[in-house]
């Protein structure tokens, strides 16, 4: 059962890790490409950006709202 609690524990950390890196890194993307496919001027580009990072909180506070849970569930914390 000890080695249940570590691989969850090291599972949530990877996943989270990938997420914190992952959504900088496709922003950074999408601008190096100068994709516009929603023909964005400046304003509502920062509109976007600013509802695309509040977004991106809400995801973060849920999945760690979810590794709490299963923190709980597996008895690590």
């Amino acid at each position: 059962m000890n080695s249940f609690k570590w691989t969850l524990y090291w599972l949530i950390l990877i996943l989270k890790l990938i997420f914190l890196v992952s959504i900088p890194l496709a922003y950074i993307r999408v601008k190096k490409l100068g994709f516009d496919v929603l023909g964005l001027t400046k304003r509502n580009l920062i509109f976007a950006t600013i509802i695309g990072i509040i977004l991106a909180v809400l995801l973060y506070l849920i999945g760690f709202y979810w590794a709490f849970y299963l923190f709980n569930y597996a008895g690590v914390v």
